[in-house]
C-alpha cells in the first residue's frame, strides 16, 4: 500500500488496531500501576507484546507513517493529499481519532511517537471544542443512594459546567454532533494517559485537559441518545455507539449525567439485532446513510460497544469532579 501510493492514516490505523489485537491479544492488559511515597500512581514500562519480527517491522512502519502525516504544527490528521472526493480541509476529526487510537495501541506495545505529537494533539483538540456552550449541572452517583430511593436522589448535583462538543472539520464551521464530541472527549483522554505515562503531563496542562473532558462529557450529557446519533442530520449511528463506548472506556464512567451507557446502547443493539445475527445496513432504516455504513460494519461497530473493546486506562482520566471517590 505505502509503495503505490494507496496507504492511508484510516487504514495505516485499521492495520494496528488489527495487528496488535490478532497477534499481541495480551497487550489488552495494561501492566499494574505502583505508587510513589506519597500515594500518588506512577507509570509503568510498557508491557512486552509477543509479535514476530515481520509484525514488528510493519507496526514501526505504520507508526512512522503516521507520525509523518500529522499535520504540523496544526495537530492534527486527514486524507493524505486530500483526495478529490474528499471536502477541502487541513485535518478532520475522524481522520485524527483513529490515528490517536492505533498511536495509543501501538505505544502500549513500546512502539512510541515523539512527546511533541501529542502535545501538538492536545493544542489541536482543545482549539477545535465549541468555545462557548450552555451551562449544564454536574452530576455524580449518590453514594447514599439504596434500592428504595427515589430516581432523583441517585444523583447529586455538584456544580455546573459549560456544554462544549466538537464538529467534524476545523475552525467550528460545523455544528457539533454526538460521534465526533465522543471522538474528542475519548482523544484528550488518550492524549492526557500518554503524556502521563511519558512523564510530560504537567499540572497546568493536565487541568486545560480535565475541563476540556469536563465540557466534552457535559455536551453528551445534554444531548445524551443512543436511539441515533445526536447531530444533523442524523447518521453515522453506529459509529457513534463505538464513539460512546471509547469515551466511558477511556475515562472510566459509567454514568453520562442520569444515563447508564453502556446498558441503554446494549439493550439497545439486542433489541435492533436481524434474527441472522447481525445489525442491518444504516440505509435500510431509511434514514440518510453513507454507502460505507454496510451490513458488515454496522455489525462491527455494534460488537465492538457489546464487548466492550476499548483499552482501558490503568489510572482515573475522568475529570476529578468525576472520579470515584
Amino acid at each position: 500500500l505505502k509503495s503505490n501510493g494507496t496507504l492511508t492514516v484510516y487504514t495505516a490505523a485499521t492495520l494496528i488496531l488489527a495487528t496488535l489485537a490478532v497477534h499481541a491479544p495480551e497487550a489488552a492488559d495494561p501492566p499494574p500501576v505502583k505508587k510513589d511515597r506519597y500515594g500518588k500512581p506512577k507509570p509503568s514500562k510498557p508491557k512486552p507484546c509477543k509479535l514476530k519480527a515481520r509484525e514488528k517491522r510493519r507496526l514501526k512502519e505504520l507508526v512512522e507513517f503516521l507520525v509523518e502525516c500529522q499535520v504540523k504544527p496544526d495537530g492534527g490528521w486527514r486524507y493524505p493529499e486530500n483526495p478529490v472526493d474528499s471536502v477541502e480541509a487541513k485535518t478532520d476529526l475522524s481522520n485524527t481519532q483513529y490515528a490517536i487510537l492505533a498511536l495509543d495501541a501501538a505505544a502500549r506495545c513500546g512502539f512510541h511517537a515523539p512527546d511533541e505529537l501529542w502535545l501538538r494533539v492536545v493544542e489541536h483538540l482543545l482549539r477545535e471544542q465549541e468555545e462557548e456552550g450552555l451551562e449544564v449541572p454536574i452530576l455524580i452517583p449518590n453514594d447514599a443512594w439504596e434500592e428504595g430511593m427515589s430516581e432523583e436522589e441517585r444523583f447529586v448535583e455538584v456544580g455546573e459546567t459549560e456544554a462544549r462538543g466538537w464538529g467534524y472539520l476545523p475552525g467550528h464551521v460545523e455544528l457539533p454532533t454526538g460521534s465526533m464530541t465522543c471522538a474528542g472527549v475519548t482523544c484528550l483522554a488518550v492524549a492526557k494517559e500518554r503524556l502521563w505515562a511519558r512523564k510530560k503531563l504537567e499540572p497546568k496542562l493536565a487541568a486545560r485537559i480535565d475541563r476540556g473532558l469536563l465540557n466534552g462529557l457535559a455536551w453528551l450529557q445534554d444531548h445524551f441518545m443512543v436511539e441515533d446519533n445526536p447531530e444533523p442530520p442524523s447518521q453515522w449511528h453506529y459509529y457513534y455507539l463505538y464513539g460512546l463506548e471509547r469515551t466511558g472506556a477511556k475515562t472510566g464512567i459509567r454514568w453520562i449525567g442520569r444515563n447508564d451507557w453502556y446498558r441503554e446502547g446494549a439493550l439497545h443493539l439486542l433489541e435492533a439485532q436481524t434474527k441472522e445475527g447481525g445489525w442491518k445496513e444504516a440505509a435500510a432504516s431509511g434514514k440518510p446513510a453513507d454507502s460505507t455504513e454496510s451490513a458488515i460494519t454496522q455489525t462491527c461497530f455494534a460488537l465492538l460497544f457489546l464487548q466492550r473493546a476499548t483499552q482501558k486506562p490503568p489510572i482515573p482520566l475522568a475529570p476529578p469532579v468525576l472520579t470515584p471517590r
